[in-house]
């Protein structure tokens, strides 16, 4: 399995997104969330419409085929999205504890000072 490392926080307007590196590739979280969110819009879409007339093919075979990769990237993405999730719950558990270290040792540097 490839190695997730933090490379980064991108601010997109009023929102903050990490930025990972995977292997060779850097993922945004919020593309990743977009990503999911198109595909399973795509998904329901297709799902909920008959195959007559889609991608002008008679038999359909070629909107199910697009169908079954779609949900196949989309369980993929959500796969991704939870181990980053998951990245990102333990980083901010090592930068709150860092903090409070160095609270603490500010604090007790304040405190020998005065």
């Amino acid at each position: 399995m490839d190695r997730i490392v933090c490379t980064g926080l991108t601010v997109l307007g009023s929102r903050t997104a990490l930025d990972f590196e995977v292997g060779d590739r850097t993922i945004t979280e919020s593309r990743i969330e977009a990503a999911i969110q198109r595909l399973e819009k795509v998904a329901d879409g297709l799902s909920g419409k008959p195959t007559q007339g889609m991608l002008d093919m008679g038999d359909g075979s070629v909107a199910t085929a697009e169908l079954d990769n779609l949900r196949v990237e989309n369980q993929l993405l959500r796969q991704e999205l939870l181990e980053l999730t998951e990245t990102y719950n333990a980083l901010k558990q090592k930068t709150e504890l860092v903090s409070g270290r160095l609270d603490q040792t500010i604090s007790n540097i304040s405190n020998i000072l005065e």
